[in-house]
């Protein structure tokens, strides 16, 4: 599960601050804030119709690319429940996940975890926005790497480590992680 994958990676001892970039139902979110008392989750979705970065993505298994503003806006409302009695420990931002990196300081979070659009051309822009927001010696992480149907997202983050000199450790349930150098 995500969740194991993102507990065995991240140092869970003092105040956490953390990103999930691509939030969709809340599962990962809620797991995170039951599992970490000291952390703070910025949570970061459209949650809303939404067009692929690129045309053969569009043709994918994607479902959220079939989802209507209505069904959008009532998945969003029962993310905001879901995540309330945390209230105090979260941000949602539902924005376009580039455009809300740009609102945080570079070195701010303790990890960030992208698992919005799949597509290899939307994760070459979240990891360039989301990377520098990543603290020294924090994580840079996401879902689907090397999963059959979303082969953009391994291009996407092989070929970023490959330019940063960077090790991708592949965890339980396809998850990645990128650690950033001190």
């Amino acid at each position: 599960m995500k969740i194991n994958a993102l507990l065995s990676m991240i140092d869970v001892v003092g105040p956490i601050v953390g990103a999930e970039v691509g939030v969709w139902r809340g599962k990962l979110s809620k797991q995170l804030l039951d599992s970490l008392p000291n952390l703070t989750l910025h949570m970061v979705d459209l949650w809303r119709p939404w067009e692929a970065k690129d045309e053969a993505y569009r043709l994918g298994v994607d479902i959220t690319q079939h989802i209507s503003e209505i069904e959008f806006e009532q998945i969003y409302q029962q993310v905001k429940a879901l995540v309330e009695p945390f209230s105090g420990r979260v941000v949602i931002s539902r924005n376009d996940s580039v455009q809300v990196a740009a609102t945080y300081n570079d070195d701010y979070f303790d990890f960030v975890f992208i698992d919005a659009e799949h597509s290899e051309a939307a994760l070459i822009l979240d990891i360039a926005a989301w990377y520098p927001k990543v603290k020294s010696d924090g994580w840079l992480c996401g879902h689907d790497y090397q999963h059959k149907d979303f082969p953009g997202v391994t291009k996407a983050v092989d070929a970023f480590a490959e330019n940063i000199n960077a090790v991708v450790k592949k965890v339980d349930y396809s998850c990645w992680f990128i650690r950033k150098a001190k």
